[in-house]
């Protein structure tokens, strides 16, 4: 069973049709990478999923279910979405931003306390313990972003009911800490954790991605494996650029060039 499914997704967030008849299925463990240039939809995409924009025609659902029939927090506790810019402008901790994502969930303080400690160790973020998150850089503010929505549906173990939103996640971090979340979306994806990415670093998207979503200007233009949706031709289509495609010499994924 598909843990999320969007059928004919038309959507007109700001009163001009923006996406036109989005469709797809999402495996529990899948990572859907989604790409497309400045202004394709890719952000409204997820904020259709995330219930943010609403649809004009066609249904998206959760765990076979419309999402219209999951109350605000139910879906809270199996849906979580980082946007691009998180503002906070208020000088809690660390940990009080991370705690945040908790504010859905029905668990104990103690159980809280416990996922704060996981989460953390996952996002490289327990040495800002204790620390104001306006005086954090960019790319801390990021790893505590992450930590903050991967503690609203945490599961230590089996998470094949929970889907993860990630709009350009890697934008602020450091090489080290690109590969680190890499690493942390493979291993969640291993626990069952469904995730939608956004990213304009195709390297790392063929690296992250078990399927690839391109669209451009609102349409779904391509939907399949990396191999056969990174080509050439896409590239001179899509993007109007010219591109090589070679092949990682050990992952054995695709690796585009500039020309």
């Amino acid at each position: 069973m598909s843990v999320l499914s969007l059928h004919d997704i038309h959507a007109a967030p700001w009163g001009s049709p923006l996406l036109h008849g989005i469709h797809f299925d999402l495996q529990p463990g899948e990572i859907l990478g989604v790409a497309g240039p400045n202004g394709a939809g890719k952000s409204t995409l997820l904020e259709v999923v995330a219930g943010i924009a609403a649809t004009t025609k066609g249904e998206v659902s959760l765990l076979s279910q419309p999402m219209a029939r999951w109350s605000a927090r139910e879906r809270a506790q199996r849906l979580a979405v980082l946007p691009q810019l998180s503002l906070l402008s208020f000088p809690y901790t660390v940990e009080e931003v991370i705690l945040i994502g908790r504010v859905p969930g029905n668990s104990s303080r103690q159980e809280d306390l416990t996922i704060l400690r996981q989460v953390m160790a996952a996002t490289d973020t327990t040495s800002l313990s204790g620390q104001l998150y306006t005086q954090l850089s960019g790319g801390e503010k990021q790893r505590v972003q992450l930590a903050r929505v991967l503690a609203q549906i945490w599961h230590e173990h089996d998470m094949s009911d929970r889907v993860l939103l990630l709009d350009e996640p890697t934008t602020a971090l450091d090489l080290t800490h690109q590969q680190q979340l890499l690493a942390l979306l493979k291993e969640l994806s291993d626990r069952g954790l469904a995730v939608i990415v956004t990213l304009h670093d195709f390297n790392l998207l063929a690296a992250l991605a078990h399927r690839v979503l391109v669209i451009a200007g609102g349409r779904q233009i391509a939907l399949g494996s990396t191999q056969s949706v990174l080509t050439r031709q896409l590239f001179e289509e899509v993007f109007s650029t010219q591109v090589i495609i070679s092949t990682h010499p050990t992952r054995g994924h695709p690796m585009v060039i500039s020309a």
